[in-house]
């Protein structure tokens, strides 16, 4: 795991030295931090669309813009990767990512908190480099129901439309 998935997974609460740490090590290898906001703040949003919340409760989430080369790891479904090996990836790319190397299925669904309603299939996962300057919010995984999380994540602030543009993929690999 590297310093930016070990920072972002400490789950920075509040003081000043882990905030540095935090800070430097997303800057070191994404981009910028524009600033923190509360997870807790972050998932009550979330809750006025109806979507679950995605933070760990007390921690904080970084609003970065990552820059170009940054790379994440995307699980993606065997539809997904099907339509990839086919050159089609139009629809390839999520809204969701990590630092994180996944290392297996298990570690999808409970670290990362991929429940089967959010993806049926979490048989692959798919590095992408970032083509171009995006923001995105930097955090903890939070629980959903019969998932700890715990791991890091990134939510991009993008339209799936624009996804294809501001992303390139450099490799893939089956879960098991």
């Amino acid at each position: 795991m590297d310093a930016v998935a070990v920072a972002v997974r400490a789950g920075w609460t509040g003081d000043a030295a882990g905030l540095e740490q935090f800070t430097r090590n997303i800057v070191g290898k994404a981009g910028s931090v524009n600033r923190f906001l509360s997870a807790d703040a972050v998932n009550a949003t979330m809750g006025t669309y109806n979507w679950s919340p995605a933070w760990q409760s007390g921690t904080m989430v970084a609003d970065a813009t990552l820059k170009p080369g940054t790379v994440v790891d995307m699980v993606v479904d065997s539809a997904t990767y099907d339509n990839i090996l086919r050159g089609d990836t139009s629809r390839a790319f999520g809204g969701w990512a990590t630092f994180d190397d996944v290392p297996n299925q298990a570690y999808a669904r409970n670290e990362l908190a991929i429940t089967t309603q959010m993806k049926s299939d979490a048989s692959y996962v798919i590095q992408v480099e970032v083509t171009r300057p995006i923001n995105a919010q930097v955090g903890v995984v939070g629980e959903q129901p019969g998932a700890a999380g715990g791991a890091n994540q990134l939510h991009f602030n993008l339209p799936p439309e624009e996804r294809t543009g501001a992303f390139k993929i450099v490799g893939e690999r089956p879960l098991q």
